[in-house]
């Protein structure tokens, strides 16, 4: 037996349906079930509407070199290759806070940043806005309670990149990963 019901409560429609239809001006932004909706956002909408917060965002720098698309930004240790792109001028990437590593240690391909507020959410879970120094670049982290009472303002971040999403100028998700450049 199939039901529709109608809600704006995010919580409680990834919690009840089998299925959603996420809705963005009266059009279905994307089909499908809430773990992929959530984990798999097919457009920024997607990645921004679900989740408490939603993605955090940060453009990507890409240029051509030598056939390849490689892409530099703030919250990136090293310069990236897109794989699968064959040319892209714009590039939005973004990542769940949770999936955010942040160490009071220096870490490999991780960026040095300061820790501009935090804050206890639901859980006990310690949400952290970090900025690198570089040019201001911003980005939320949600942390384990024990985790984030232990840090200092001075962190250092890093980006796994298999839970990078990118999109292109058109905030579409595009059929590529993220690789450190070799």
């Amino acid at each position: 037996e199939t039901i529709v019901y109608v809600t704006h409560d995010q919580t409680e429609a990834m919690t009840l349906a089998d299925q959603i239809a996420l809705m963005e001006e009266g059009k279905i932004a994307q089909y499908n079930d809430p773990r992929t909706l959530y984990s798999e956002p097919a457009d920024t909408f997607g990645g921004w509407f679900l989740g408490n917060p939603g993605m955090s965002f940060f453009d990507l720098s890409v240029e051509n070199q030598d056939g390849a698309i490689v892409g530099q930004a703030p919250f990136l240790g090293a310069p990236v290759s897109l794989t699968g792109a064959e040319t892209v001028d714009e590039v939005t990437a973004g990542i769940r806070p949770e999936r955010v590593l942040v160490s009071s240690e220096p870490m490999e391909t991780g960026v040095k940043a300061k820790v501009v507020s935090r804050s206890i959410s639901i859980g006990g879970q310690s949400l952290f806005v970090l900025e690198t120094g570089q040019d201001g670049a911003r980005i939320k982290a949600k942390l384990r309670g024990d985790v984030g009472r232990t840090l200092g303002n001075d962190v250092w971040v890093k980006l796994p990149l298999d839970q990078v999403a990118v999109f292109g100028s058109d905030r579409r998700r595009l059929e590529s990963e993220l690789v450190y450049k070799a």
